[in-house]
């Protein structure tokens, strides 16, 4: 199972690369959870289809590119290791 959890979240990071919402609404249930951490105002756990998909496309307006690193997986957990570059002046 983790094998096959990593591989779906590594298929959610492809298709927010590649804007497609299509393949990230098909891969995500009803009640999936994505936890950002930080301590900017996105900073949160975001629970439901909805909150996770409103959160991809938050995030897209400031041209965010994200490029995961590693893949780290314990029973249902998935944890990614992420560059994240935001487009500057």
């Amino acid at each position: 199972m983790p094998d096959e959890n990593i591989a779906t979240v590594e298929s959610l990071y492809q298709a927010f690369t590649r804007a497609n919402l299509p393949q990230l609404l098909a891969a995500l249930s009803e009640d999936v959870v994505w936890t950002q951490p930080g301590s900017t105002r996105l900073s949160k756990a975001h629970r439901g289809r909805d909150a996770v998909v409103g959160f991809f496309l938050d995030i897209a307006q400031y041209g965010l590119t994200v490029r995961p690193i590693e893949y780290f997986s314990r029973d249902e957990k998935v944890l990614v290791v992420v560059d994240v570059e935001l487009a500057g002046d």
